[in-house]
């Protein structure tokens, strides 16, 4: 990137270097998610997980946090990429932020195709163009990315038969991997626009009209839904994080 500093370690991870194995006195954090996780548009040390090893560590302990968020993802690459990935390093505490990349295959009768389920990358033209600080300043700081997530990119607002079941069946399997390594798991609510008492500013990014909009802030509601009765059943904290970080224009710009 031409205006952001972006480390990738050995193991995959944003972050520094990390040992698979801990040393002694050390608690290990995983955070999982998408680009909200990863650090969209902040600077290595910027972004939640360096964050949280700061409020975190104190002299006689020392926290890891692992940094498994990949812009894009949603946990059909997640759940593979914890199993695979993330649970070698043995975590003691994992965390899910996740749920809105999800969306496009939560709407589909063909929950099972392959875009679901490859992350998408960005054209060789627009990678070539990122590496410039001139391009960078003007696309991201000045003019500001736009969410390309809402009503009109997607089949329905609804969920389908199949894209819920599948939804739920990502998430309780994810689950079950954590409970299998041990791992205790809190499961949060990703913050969006898509919430009823989220700042009318916002709602552009929903959709063009009032109808695709309100389809929008329901299809967040049920999907929220789903993940506390997930997290219930499985014997998990649940977090709505839009109760304690308010979904408005200084949170979500």
């Amino acid at each position: 990137s031409g205006v952001w500093k972006i480390s990738i370690n050995g193991a995959g991870f944003r972050g520094p270097e990390m040992a698979q194995k801990k040393r002694p006195g050390t608690k290990r954090v995983a955070i999982l998610g998408g680009s909200s996780v990863f650090g969209y548009l902040v600077s290595d040390d910027q972004e939640a997980a360096r964050l949280l090893e700061g409020e975190w560590g104190d002299k006689e302990l020392t926290v890891e946090v692992i940094n498994g968020g990949v812009p894009g993802h949603n946990l059909n690459q997640t759940r593979w990429r914890f199993e695979n990935q993330i649970a070698p390093f043995n975590p003691d505490l994992v965390i899910l932020y996740l749920g809105w990349n999800d969306l496009g295959y939560i709407v589909s009768e063909d929950p099972q195709a392959e875009p679901f389920h490859k992350r998408p990358v960005a054209s060789t033209l627009t990678r070539a163009a990122n590496r410039s600080t001139l391009y960078g300043l003007i696309a991201y700081r000045l003019i500001g990315g736009r969410s390309t997530l809402s009503a009109e990119t997607l089949t329905a607002t609804k969920p389908s038969a199949a894209g819920g079941k599948l939804f739920r069946e990502n998430v309780s399997g994810l689950l079950g991997a954590a409970k299998r390594r041990g791992c205790p798991v809190v499961v949060c609510a990703q913050v969006t626009a898509a919430h009823p008492k989220s700042d009318k500013a916002l709602h552009s990014f929903l959709g063009s009209n009032s109808d695709n909009r309100r389809g929008m802030i329901n299809l967040g509601e049920w999907q929220r839904s789903v993940l506390r009765e997930e997290a219930e059943r499985a014997g998990v904290r649940f977090a709505d994080l839009n109760e304690s970080i308010p979904p408005n224009t200084d949170n979500l710009r």
